[in-house]
């Protein structure tokens, strides 16, 4: 098992390291399969004890001037931001962007411990957003819905891979 950026995983199936993957990204790659499998969203967050704490919505102008944090290049959560972001007339350059990690569990320690703010997978942010260490902060007029999907070389769908695909889709 491997785990890396969308980026990663589609070079480890190229490279024959993976037969399989998961990737949020957007973006496809001709030679792969891309079968989607759970729609997340990602969400602004900040930390409940921060000086952000008690913002509930905020505008994209207003959100260029927060310190912000984003994974880093070649992921395919950045990838959906750049999109969604560009759609409304901005670019990531455009931003206070105070730091870029390399996965979401850094991000969100990094934000519990910091004034700033960040974009996750509401997913993945699911028991700080429960246990209350993180908040969501709505972006005006901006949804950034996303798919993730197995990813496979194209034509290579063994008995294996195509068992534990169906699998994970019955019990998602």
């Amino acid at each position: 098992m491997l785990s890396g950026n969308s980026a990663q995983v589609e070079e480890a199936l190229f490279g024959h390291k993976i037969d399989l993957g998961i990737v949020e990204n957007a973006g496809r790659c001709k030679g792969l399969h891309y079968e989607n499998v759970i729609e997340d969203e990602l969400v602004l967050v900040a930390n409940t004890k921060g000086k952000y704490a008690d913002i509930e919505e905020v505008t994209m102008e207003e959100l260029t001037k927060m310190p912000i944090v984003f994974r880093e290049n070649g992921s395919g959560t950045l990838e959906v931001i750049e999109s969604t972001f560009a759609d409304v007339g901005y670019k990531i350059g455009m931003f206070n962007v105070i730091m870029q990690l390399g996965s979401t569990e850094a991000i969100k320690s990094f934000i519990q411990n910091v004034d700033a703010v960040a974009i996750i997978s509401v997913i993945a942010a699911n028991k700080e957003l429960r246990d209350g260490s993180l908040r969501i902060i709505d972006i005006q007029g901006v949804d950034m819905k996303r798919h993730f999907a197995f990813v496979m070389r194209q034509g290579e769908q063994g008995k294996l891979i195509r068992r534990f695909c169906e699998f994970i889709q019955r019990n998602n």
